[in-house]
């Protein structure tokens, strides 16, 4: 996508810089025309009607250059719509994803727990077993010692 937004502001630079270039040729024309109009209309009036040509394609260069303007604009919005639809798609995408690893986060954690919780109840029962074999030990010992004397 940074790619795309790259390219993007690259078309937008140029139709700026062209805009720009076309403007100031434009602009410097109408100087020119202006002045020569000027002079001519001193001369004569039969140029005049040359100066109002001349004119009137500048003119007309002008609103083709801001109709072409107006469509690389159009053309640039609409990719900037795409790009902005993409972004929201792939983060829409993202979060889903993520929102998955927290909950398979969460079971690890659960299980953890409940594997702890096992062994506590193991390592308890097994001292309870241990216990209750050293008592009878010592019972069954003690019998066994008295029994022994006792023969």
């Amino acid at each position: 996508m940074t790619h795309s937004a790259s390219n993007l502001q690259q078309v937008l630079d140029e139709i700026g810089n062209t805009t720009i270039k076309g403007f100031e040729t434009l602009g410097s024309e109408v100087t020119s025309l202006k002045e020569q109009h000027e002079a001519t209309l001193i001369e004569s009036n039969t140029t005049s009607l040359n100066f109002n040509n001349q004119l009137n394609k500048v003119e007309e260069n002008l609103q083709n250059g801001q109709k072409h303007l107006e469509k690389k604009l159009e053309m640039a919005e609409t990719a900037l719509e795409s790009l902005a639809t993409k972004m929201e798609t792939g983060y829409g995408q993202l979060a889903q994803e993520l929102k998955g690893l927290s909950n398979v986060e969460s079971v690890l954690l659960d299980t953890g727990d409940s594997v702890m919780e096992t062994k506590r109840r193991l390592e308890y029962g097994v001292q309870q077993i241990m216990g209750e074999l050293k008592e009878q030990l010592k019972e069954h010992t003690s019998s066994l010692n008295g029994s022994l004397q006792y023969r």
